[in-house]
């Protein structure tokens, strides 16, 4: 629909034959990622010989998934710039809503991602802040292949995916009392509904 528009918008066709299709209704997430799968990944990328790095640096990247509760692309975009001073938040000054919002989003960090993003940016000054084996920045396309070979190495289900840790992230800040209001704002989400209709796990969590 988005390209017809557009070529009506230059003039290319007459009309959008596509303009009173009405797209499907956006399926919920289902999919959260438990305890025990979490540790099941951690412990199939936990290798520590120097043959192994390939394994080893993506366990940064679950780490950082789950205790974020951000999307796989921004942490995959995060950089040892945008780490606060006393390394307490990620400062995003690029971000999916700065345009909505016009303003940077501020990632405020866990204990355990205070010592990882540490750990990470080393004796650094710039660059991304988690990189592959090569020194190189993830990618969200990357880091959707690792997550494909570890649900075929460990059997987990196809829901798997990357995004679910952000799924887990806010039905968990849900379940714990935290208002939608707070829930957006610490996730990076501009829209209250979205949180509610698509984020709202708690059914599963009975």
């Amino acid at each position: 629909k988005r390209c017809f528009n557009w070529a009506v918008a230059e003039g290319l066709i007459d009309r959008n034959p596509l303009a009173g299709v009405k797209k499907p209704a956006a399926s919920r997430r289902e999919f959260l990622v438990s305890d025990e799968q979490h540790a099941a990944m951690i412990a199939a990328e936990d290798r520590g010989r120097e043959s192994d790095r390939r394994a080893a640096v993506f366990r940064a990247v679950l780490i950082a998934l789950k205790h974020s509760g951000q999307r796989p692309g921004m942490v995959a975009s995060v950089r040892v710039e945008d780490v606060a001073d006393d390394c307490s938040a990620w400062v995003m000054r690029q971000h999916k809503n700065r345009r909505k919002t016009g303003a940077p989003l501020v990632i405020y960090l866990s204990p355990c991602l205070q010592a990882l993003t540490r750990a990470a940016i080393g004796s650094r000054t710039s660059g991304p802040l988690f990189t592959n084996s090569r020194g190189e920045p993830w990618t969200s396309n990357a880091i959707r292949c690792r997550m494909r070979e570890l649900r075929r190495k460990l059997g987990l289900p196809a829901g798997a995916v990357a995004y679910a840790y952000r799924h887990t992230w806010i039905t968990g800040a849900l379940k714990n009392g935290v208002g939608l209001a707070e829930n957006a704002e610490l996730a990076g989400n501009s829209d209250l509904k979205m949180i509610s209709r698509h984020y709202g796990h708690l059914d599963k969590e009975a």
